[in-house]
């Protein structure tokens, strides 16, 4: 706690003594007789800190203006003694005023640091509101104080507003997205050594640039060489350095004036505060990019992680109808742990999370942040638990909710778990009376949130785990059962590929009705039909990119896609239900001639069922639209799977395949997709 406090006191005061700096700074740069500044740091640093801390800071930002004013009027001798006491007061309030009010729009707007149309849009309509305020404000207290002529109020409305317009792009932007983005976004508590040299070199560049050094270069006329800086800045340094490069150029100029006598006071300024708008929109919009590119690179990482996860899940997954064949109450707690361990191994982003199994009381058996023990001690009833096995309970108050539900047990139980900002609660029917509940939360603070495909993923895994223990009960392995797992399963996988299951029912329907034109037995047929549900299950194990790539793969790509018939494979043999179709899943890519994968198998060696499943795929992909060729057409159907005879299918495989193309169920998939 000592420590916060210190940090705190430290952060207000480099804050307070930055504004105060800036408000001096600006005045000292400034154009006589208007003394408009060409460029206002002080505005831009105080709206960049309150956009940020909000009401935390406004008294910090209040102080630091009024010292700054107060000692810039005292240094600069301009006012008799009653101005140089309520100009100051005044002129603050005209500042801290419209910040509060821009911030608060801010706020409603949802404003956010990032280079997108919606946020530059609301940052413009928030800057526009900010100037208008600042400027209408700052000019009644100097016309009150008598700081200011009437007749000079129409010429430096526009230059005032102009000031501090850029000084929000030039000073309030960068720091924004510093306090956001940068481990310590004022660089007065950590510099890097390649911050040190960054700005020696940059200071000692500017000198003798600014000061006319340079044989037959002028800062007036060749200015944009500080580009290369931006560049530098962008690609190698972190957000606040962006600030800090005008904050040291203004802070130069306003000493140094290498500016051409045949520029006015309007043409000075708008020179001065483009060229430095521009050095900033370099540097940021390079750093914006660079910043992208790493959030789809982690994103990649990230997917690759949750699909490695979601592969050995699903083993666990397809497992569990022989684990809990012959399940015993001894043995059900562990079971129900190992269920809740997979689920946190899928969905790896909730901050805290707990399993109970409820009967008449509530007995909690696992948990990720909260103390099992205290939580078994407050004894609860299960009246106190809304359970559905419709769907998830998506608690969006949480918080409020478990006040509610405990009553006068809110107080213990405050005492020792996590306050709540967002949950999810899943529910099991494990028998008659007996439940198993799964809560996965955020925290009170947190900025994370459940998105819709969160909530399909544990409405798909609600209907999953109540289907097996429903097969159970029944002790049947019945289609409609089975049915309902499969479904389940695809609609969770399909989180990863949107039309993966659709194409796993059409090849599904094509690859059954191929077998019962080639008179196969029922048991076969139900095999084909279901391996050609799964054939694809194994694409979770392959890269996001080059699952979901379109267009022709390159010769990496066409080598990670061919792993997914092995990993389907493997996945597939852990489930008793899905063990015997396996197989098929393996060999739907082997071809007749030896061209296809894993194993380049030829004619007879590759297994009917393998091939019935390949050739109902190829026929249900030309079948289908997809975002870069239409649906083919009956016709050309037919002609594209004579090419394949005795190539990729044998003889006969193709014309029971042709001949099942006039059965109702393909002609109705045809209309559909056409």
């Amino acid at each position: 706690m000592n420590s916060l406090r210190t940090f705190m006191i430290k952060r207000h005061l480099v804050v307070g003594l930055l504004v105060m700096f800036s408000v001096v700074l600006g005045r000292w740069f400034a154009i006589p007789p208007l003394q408009a500044s060409i460029v206002w740091p002080a505005l831009g640093f105080a709206f960049g800190f309150a956009l940020y801390y909000k009401r935390d800071i406004y008294s910090v930002l209040s102080v630091g203006y009024y010292l700054g004013y107060l000692i810039s009027y005292v240094l600069m001798g301009e006012f008799g003694f009653w101005q140089i006491v309520f100009q100051p007061i005044l002129i603050t309030f005209a500042a801290m005023l419209p910040i509060y009010l821009a911030v608060k729009l801010a706020e409603k707007l949802d404003y956010r640091p990032a280079f997108d149309l919606k946020n530059i849009a609301h940052l413009l309509l928030v800057t526009f509101m900010l100037i208008l305020f600042t400027t209408t404000l700052g000019h009644i207290s100097y016309l009150l104080t008598g700081a200011m002529q009437f007749s000079d109020l129409q010429s430096s409305f526009s230059i005032w507003m102009l000031g501090d317009f850029f000084s929000v792009f030039i000073i309030s932007v960068p720091l924004y997205f510093a306090l956001h983005f940068d481990p310590h976004p004022l660089p007065f508590f950590k510099f890097t050594r390649s911050e040190l040299l960054l700005y020696t070199v940059f200071v000692a560049f500017s000198f003798v640039f600014i000061l006319g050094l340079i044989p037959n270069i002028s800062f007036d006329e060749h200015k944009y060489i500080f580009g290369v800086f931006a560049l530098a800045i962008g690609f190698k340094f972190p957000y606040r350095t962006a600030y800090m490069f005008s904050l040291i150029v203004i802070g130069i100029l306003a000493f140094i004036r290498p500016f051409s006598s045949e520029l006015d006071h309007y043409a000075l300024m708008i020179d001065i505060n483009v060229f430095l708008a521009l050095m900033t929109l370099i540097a940021l919009m390079i750093k914006d990019y660079k910043k992208r590119i790493n959030i789809d690179h982690q994103h990649v990482l990230d997917t690759q992680k949750r699909l490695d996860n979601l592969v050995f899940a699903m083993h666990r997954l397809l497992s569990f109808s022989t684990e809990y064949r012959n399940i015993q109450d001894s043995k059900i707690h562990k079971q129900v742990k190992t269920m809740f361990n997979t689920v946190l191994t899928i969905f790896d982003k909730a901050d805290y999370a707990s399993v109970a199994m409820v009967s008449k009381k509530i007995q909690f058996i696992d948990a990720v942040g909260y103390d099992i023990k205290k939580l078994n001690a407050l004894n609860l009833s299960s009246q106190t638990w809304t359970l559905s096995l419709d769907k998830p309970n998506h608690l969006k108050d949480a918080e409020t909710l478990i006040k509610n539900d405990l009553e006068d047990k809110y107080a213990i139980y405050t005492s020792f778990a996590p306050k709540i900002k967002e949950s999810i609660q899943l529910a099991i029917r494990l028998r008659e009376n007996v439940y198993c509940t799964m809560a996965f939360d955020f925290d009170i603070d947190s900025e994370k949130t459940f998105n819709s495909d969160d909530l399909m993923f544990f409405n798909s895994l609600q209907i999953l785990f109540n289907s097996y223990y429903e097969s159970e009960r029944l002790v049947t392995e019945s289609d409609a059962v089975r049915n309902d797992i499969i479904l389940s399963l695809l609609r969770t996988l399909e989180l990863f590929d949107k039309g993966l299951s659709q194409h796993s029912m059409d090849v599904a329907i094509v690859a059954e009705t191929i077998a019962k034109r080639m008179d196969l037995d029922t048991s076969t047929i139900e095999q084909v039909y279901w391996a050609g549900m799964v054939h694809d299950i194994g694409k979770l194990g392959v890269d996001e990119v080059v699952a979901k790539k379109q267009g022709k793969y390159s010769y990496l790509d066409y080598e990670k896609m061919r792993e997914h018939v092995l990993i389907g494979y493997r996945v597939l043999q852990q489930s008793d239900v899905l063990e015997s179709v396996a197989t098929y899943v393996k060999e739907h890519h082997e071809r007749y001639d030896g061209s296809g994968y894993p194993n380049s198998l030829k004619g007879n060696q590759i297994s009917l069922g393998g091939a019935i499943v390949g050739i109902a795929e190829i026929i249900a992909t030309m079948a289908s639209a997809n975002s870069y060729t239409p649906a083919y057409p009956k016709e050309r159907i037919i002609a594209e799977l004579h090419t394949l005879t005795d190539k990729h299918f044998s003889s006969a495989v193709v014309n029971h395949a042709l001949h099942a193309l006039n059965d109702d169920r393909l002609t109705a998939l045809f209309n559909k997709n056409v």
